[in-house]
């Protein structure tokens, strides 16, 4: 796929940087996009709720309400999260988890384990979490930016339009055009 000529190639990437005056060098996470939920799904699909039958009707429906049904949903959404931070930062260099396995929901909750045996504060592994939702998706942070970029160009061509038209209107005498009539 091309927009205005720019092959775009590969997933919106990332990098975050956490700071660490006792190492040697700063830490930087590569954060790269999910483009497909699939191994997921297959791996942890989502809780259907039971069905009921109400006294005196015919049909089944959906119980919401039900409290296996809930915590089953709350597992899932905490997996999920859990799988696309892990997912999103398996770019990084070097990164090795050391009770994480990809292949084994059962392990990927605990990434916040690690990165807080290893010194990250509940503020650093928020600003991982953060950044894992950024790059995955919209923030109005971002959005603003974009638009903020796209205006000044615009403002830029609108500019350069300007002149060009000015400098049409100007007869080579100096005189403005307009005014010689």
């Amino acid at each position: 796929m091309k927009l205005k000529g720019v092959q775009i190639v590969g997933p919106q990437t990332m990098a975050l940087v956490i700071p660490r005056a006792n190492l040697k060098e700063d830490l930087v996470f590569t954060l790269t996009a999910i483009l497909d939920e699939t191994v997921f799904e297959q791996l942890c699909p989502e809780p259907i709720p039971p069905h009921i039958r109400k006294a005196g009707e015919t049909i089944t429906r959906p119980d919401f309400t039900d409290k296996k049904y809930h915590d089953a949903v709350q597992t899932w959404a905490e997996q999920k999260t859990a799988w696309s931070v892990i997912t999103t930062l398996k770019s990084t260099e070097g990164l090795e988890w050391e009770t994480v396995d990809l292949n084994d929901p059962t392990t990927w909750c605990n990434w916040k384990t690690e990165l807080a045996a290893a010194g990250f504060t509940n503020s650093e592994r928020a600003m991982i979490v953060n950044k894992v939702a950024e790059v995955n998706g919209l923030s109005q942070h971002r959005i603003d930016e974009a638009m903020q970029r796209f205006l000044a160009g615009a403002q830029e061509t609108v500019a350069n339009e300007s002149t060009l038209q000015d400098a049409a209107l100007t007869m080579q005498s100096g005189e403005d055009a307009n005014d010689s009539a």
